[in-house]
Order: C-alpha cells, then structure tokens, then sequence
C-alpha cells in the first residue's frame, strides 16, 4: 500500500513540476522577420530587420499604433562572429523562426556563399524555405 502511495505521489509531483519552465513572453522577444548579408572589407555585415512587441500592450486609445519595426547590423571575420555581434546588441531572445526573405549583397555572391549557409542552416528556428534575393545593399 505504501508502495502505490509513494508511486501515486511521485506521478503527481512529476505532473506539477513540469509546468511552463521556459516560457518567454511576447515582449521580451524580439522578431527578426529579413535578413540582408553583404561582404565588406574582409568583413560578413549582417543587417536584419527586427520587430519588437515591448509596447504593443501598453497602448491606449482607438487608433493602433504600427508595431515598432528597426534594423540593426552585425559586423565579423566570420558569418559565425557577425551573427555574435547582433546577439550582443540584443538585450533580449531573439527568435528566427519568422525571417521570410534573405537578401544577399552583389559583393558577397562575388565572394561565394561557402561561408554563408552553414551557420545560417545552424540557426534551428529558421524556416528551410525562405526567399532569397539579391540585391545591392548601401
């Protein structure tokens, strides 16, 4: 009897314990929805375009104000370190799973895209088909 007891007790707590332990919420996640990468100098620069729902719920009035939309750069040696670099201008989770469309800069398909598809493909959040454009970035 104590035996079934003990087991009844363990599934309970087992049940309770396994409660939202990585939840995020929505304002504390920044969006990236397009990605452009351009090769500089012997440098990857990395622009994306980033939506960020921190003060979406604090409106007030009946006129929705547009979702706050702004583009940051990451600069590195590698595709690896520029990437680095905008997490480390992130104060928050940035999150992959939207970019829709990646544009690659003139200069970088000059350079080859070798360096380019490995660490983006490492990035688990991002969709597998995305459009892709090529265009020249300023």
């Amino acid at each position: 009897m104590k035996m079934i007891l003990r087991f009844i007790l363990f599934v309970m707590s087992v049940a309770l314990l396994s409660g939202c332990w990585d939840t995020k919420d929505i304002q504390d996640i920044q969006y990236i929805s397009a990605m452009g990468i351009d090769y500089q100098n012997g440098q990857y620069v990395i622009y994306v375009q980033v939506t960020s729902f921190a003060g979406v719920a604090k409106q007030e009035g009946l006129e929705p104000k547009p979702t706050p939309v702004w583009v940051t750069k990451g600069r590195g040696k590698t595709m690896n370190e520029a990437m680095n670099d905008i997490y480390k201008r992130s104060n928050q989770y940035i999150y992959w799973a939207h970019v829709k469309l990646i544009i690659f800069s003139e200069s970088l398909l000059k350079h080859g895209l070798d360096n380019v598809n490995d660490p983006i493909l490492r990035i688990q959040q991002i969709r597998k088909q995305l459009g892709y454009m090529e265009r020249m970035i300023h």
